[in-house]
């Protein structure tokens, strides 16, 4: 598919490829975007590269410290995992104002923890709070739906979609089981009543819906009062805001549901309503999967991962955890069944779908075997005594260090009298006896990165270790991510040997 892109784009001027390498991979085989990102990355100076730094989606207040949602995202890229703090899940413990996380060790009891947690995004507390958290206008006794301008307000996300409870076929029977009736009862407004439900999720009046099919259908511009031809993509989410029952004088749009979408706030799209056990082109769209989540964006966010009780979920992987915390603009809640560090795991390039993944666009790939499998080498960090680290540049200091036959530790937690943890690059015994720190320094031109690496400094240095005295050494990479080995070995030579 990307060949026949390049085929069809040949004679263009100039062709601008936009995208995040980080997020899930293409459905099927390869990686395309990704390998184009590193080969024009590698490039001298970078002509035709650029890299956005500052998120526009979720805005911070001030520069003095990175969101920590935008932080914990990071946590789960091959590219900017190392400008994450040793003390994040502390910080995340302290402040919960962009991101909380939710304990569910008990799958059972996930259902109403939903609903908790619902409140605490929205405010949602029953169907009339729900209605508004959707978008509903209150006209006299009667709550209506117009637009679909505030649904993207809150958004279930899951990696599942038929997994039992934590799926987001169930988690939509759920929601709609609880705040959807079709006899309002127990609420301030009425709704129109759905005599004809849509569809095997039966969905009604003033449902949140997302298009799961590539369609050209007929659509209806409610500003100039015609019909035209429209195109909805899959992935399409908008609110059913009205019902149309057979009349005498409306033939046209008998037993339908009208639909809007957010993406395209003026056009309406009428779907026949019936009850269907096939497969309909609409589905309830309260929980998403991540994929199907991908490139969209919402307020809120509520993420819900259940793992195994020992292990992994093999489902999961780093670029999904990845695309999942990425997805709000003020706060993500993560209903989780284990401790929070536990998702640390999952940064370990074992767990990422493109590591796995053994094609290159541009040169043959070289693959790697490791005890949990093949992998591309080029994601999959290894030194010459067979160690994982995180980066090319620490695979370098690694090497560097074993041919001169320096001992060391790599990451190994340093804990102090009192409480104070920090987790060094390496830690390295002298001849002598004397113990040395050595932080490797990879991405000083991001901000974010150049406070928490203050604070680490400050941290080593209340607790008597400093470059001063000899207790600390670092290196850099320079700002094109690069790393000049012989300033390495110099540094050995000057500080180790």
């Amino acid at each position: 598919m990307f060949g026949a892109l390049v085929e069809t784009v040949d004679k263009a001027k100039r062709v601008i490829f936009v995208g995040d390498p980080n997020q899930l991979p293409p459905i099927g085989t390869g990686k395309p975007f990704y390998e184009l990102v590193q080969k024009l990355r590698a490039e001298d100076g970078q002509p035709r590269y650029a890299n956005l730094l500052v998120s526009n989606r979720q805005k911070q207040s001030n520069f003095d410290d990175v969101r920590l949602d935008v932080a914990l995202g990071k946590m789960f890229t091959e590219d900017a995992a190392s400008q994450v703090g040793d003390n994040l899940f502390e910080r995340i413990a302290r402040d919960n104002e962009n991101i909380e996380f939710v304990k569910c060790e008990d799958v059972s009891l996930l259902p109403q923890t939903v609903f908790d947690t619902l409140e605490k995004a929205s405010g949602i507390t029953d169907i009339d709070s729900f209605d508004l958290s959707l978008g509903g206008v209150v006209n006299g006794e009667w709550m209506n739906f117009e637009d679909a301008g505030a649904i993207a307000d809150w958004q279930l996300l899951t990696p599942y979609r038929n997994k039992e409870l934590s799926g987001s076929l169930s988690l939509n029977r759920g929601i709609h089981l609880k705040y959807r009736p079709n006899e309002y009862e127990n609420c301030k407004y009425k709704k129109v009543f759905t005599k004809y439900p849509l569809g095997s999720d039966t969905i009604i009046y003033g449902e949140k819906v997302i298009n799961i099919r590539n369609q050209d259908k007929k659509g209806y511009l409610r500003s100039e009062e015609k019909y035209i031809d429209g195109h909805i993509a899959n992935g399409e989410v908008g609110i059913v805001r009205k019902i149309w029952q057979r009349t005498k004088s409306n033939k046209v749009k008998a037993n339908t549901h009208e639909v809007v979408f957010s993406s395209q706030d003026e056009i309406s799209y009428n779907y026949f309503s019936n009850i269907s056990e096939g497969e309909s082109d609409l589905e309830l769209a309260y929980a998403l999967t991540v994929h199907k989540a991908q490139g969209s964006g919402f307020r809120a966010t509520v993420f819900i991962l259940i793992e195994p009780e020992c292990g992994i979920d093999p489902f999961v992987t780093r670029e999904l955890l990845y695309t999942a915390l990425t997805r709000q603009s003020d706060k993500v809640f993560i209903i989780y069944n284990k401790q929070p560090t536990e998702l640390k795991k999952y940064t370990n390039p074992e767990y990422s779908d493109l590591a796995h993944r053994k094609t290159n666009l541009f040169c043959q790939p070289i693959i790697r075997e490791l005890k949990s499998g093949w992998y591309d080498s080029n994601l999959i960090h290894i030194t010459l005594v067979g160690q994982r680290v995180r980066s090319k540049s620490e695979v370098i200091i690694s090497d560097a260090l074993y041919r001169e036959d320096i001992n060391y530790d790599y990451e190994k937690l340093l804990i102090f009298e009192d409480g104070t943890k920090i987790l060094p690059d390496f830690t390295i015994t002298k001849a002598d006896g004397t113990v040395v720190y050595w932080e490797h320094l990879g991405m000083l031109g991001d901000y974010g990165y150049r406070k928490d690496w203050e604070r680490k400094q400050h941290n080593y240095a209340d607790h008597g270790i400093t470059i001063a005295n000899g207790k600390l050494m670092t290196s850099q990479d320079e700002l094109s991510g690069a790393i000049n080995s012989q300033i390495i070995a110099q540094l050995i030579t000057e500080k180790l040997l």
